[in-house]
């Protein structure tokens, strides 16, 4: 009798390891199964078989990952927390765990605790692409444009799958500061994918930063002849202009006058951005007449502008 119950008792601890070995091996399939599906964008099907994965193992920190990135594409942050949370208390040092928290907290605008999970993030793995695009998000948030800049070039270097993302930002944080670099930035982004919205969006915004060489400063040069053969010139108590035309103090007989113009002005943008510059200019300007030299004007002038986007391909000068 103790024979057979000793043989139930083996044969219940082989039943019982046989099966745990078994639901740790589907869970296995059913989380690799899910990540897979998460490349190919098929959220909801990756979500319900990582959560089946849990479920068998409640000790897979992957499978939680899993789960929560794929509640992350489809913009579920507070559910993909939940998820990521439970695999970072399952594992700490999960690769990326802490950066996908802190894009979570990022768009539920949780701006302190993202800064918290980066520095983490940072911690765990310097070479994390995804970490550095959000700590550009969050440096232009604060308008520490050039670190932004700086961040989301290394995002680009580090994960050419982000160039396209990470181009745009990295090209509106560098207008403000190096129109070259934006320049380089907004065209590593279209190069990416042009059709992406990141592609398009990059597209449009090199044709408004316009000529790469343009640095925000201009010197302009203008001469020119102008000729009036209708000359009338009114002078203070002679009620008749034909009068003047013909007996007025200037040229007996003349209706007619040649004179040069010129124009030299400077400008210089003071501060540049996608959407408006501010800048000012100065200018001298004069002519020069051939038959009324009485008439001779010169010059300087010094004025300041502001540049405003308000329409695609239609911007607005304010300048007194």
């Amino acid at each position: 009798m103790k024979f057979w119950s000793r043989l139930a008792v083996t044969v219940v601890l082989m039943v019982t390891a046989s099966g745990v070995a078994w639901g740790a091996e589907e869970s296995n399939v059913l989380r690799l199964r899910a990540e897979q599906l998460i490349t190919q964008g098929r959220y909801e099907e990756a979500i319900e078989r990582a959560q089946r994965a849990r479920k068998l193992d409640p000790s897979d920190a992957y499978a939680a990952r899993a789960e929560g990135s794929a509640q992350l594409g489809l913009g579920r942050y507070r559910e993909a927390l939940s998820a990521l949370q439970a695999a970072s208390d399952l594992d700490p040092n999960l690769s990326q765990v802490w950066t996908l928290q802190a894009q979570a907290h990022y768009h539920l605008d949780e701006f302190e605790q993202a800064r918290v999970a980066l520095d983490r993030a940072e911690a765990a793995d310097p070479n994390d692409g995804r970490m550095h695009l959000y700590r550009g998000l969050l440096l232009s948030r604060d308008a520490r444009d050039e670190e932004a800049a700086q961040a989301f070039d290394r995002a680009s270097e580090l994960d050419p799958t982000l160039t396209d993302a990470a181009g745009l930002f990295a090209g509106r944080s560098w207008a403000r500061a190096d129109r070259d670099k934006a320049t380089r930035a907004l065209d590593r982004a279209r190069r990416a994918d042009p059709d992406s919205e990141y592609g398009l969006e990059a597209a449009r915004q090199l044709d408004q930063l316009g000529d790469p060489f343009d640095t925000g400063e201009w010197l302009r040069i203008r001469v020119g002849a102008e000729y009036d053969d209708n000359v009338a010139l009114r002078v203070s108590g002679v009620a008749n202009p034909i009068a003047v035309q013909f007996f007025g103090p200037f040229r007996f007989g003349e209706r007619s006058d040649f004179r040069a113009v010129w124009e030299a002005q400077a400008g210089f943008e003071l501060s540049t951005g996608p959407s408006h510059a501010l800048g000012i200019i100065a200018g001298y300007q004069g002519n020069h007449h051939d038959e009324f030299d009485e008439f001779n004007l010169q010059f300087p002038w010094l004025s300041i502008f502001w540049d405003l986007e308000i329409a695609d391909d239609t911007w607005v000068r304010f300048q007194p």
